[in-house]
């Protein structure tokens, strides 16, 4: 299974937090094999205050969400 995470802050900036980077290696980030488990570097949360959503993608196939990132929109 190959894992992407996504934080979605309040004025809705989207951020790629795992994998860590884009290119080559990134498939060796993501994939995640039956039964294993992945602890993240931690992470601190920013302005805006307010609720943060954490989304966790999961697909059959190497993939690149990066395209999905983007500013905040406030």
């Amino acid at each position: 299974m190959y894992v992407t995470v996504l934080l979605i802050d309040p004025a809705m900036e989207i951020q790629v937090v795992l994998p860590y980077q884009t290119g080559p290696s990134l498939v060796d980030e993501q994939r995640l094999e039956p039964g294993a488990d992945r602890v993240s570097d931690a992470f601190k949360a920013t302005e805006p205050t307010g609720l943060h959503h954490v989304i966790a993608l999961a697909t059959r196939e190497p993939n690149d969400f990066y395209l999905l990132e983007q500013p905040a929109l406030s």
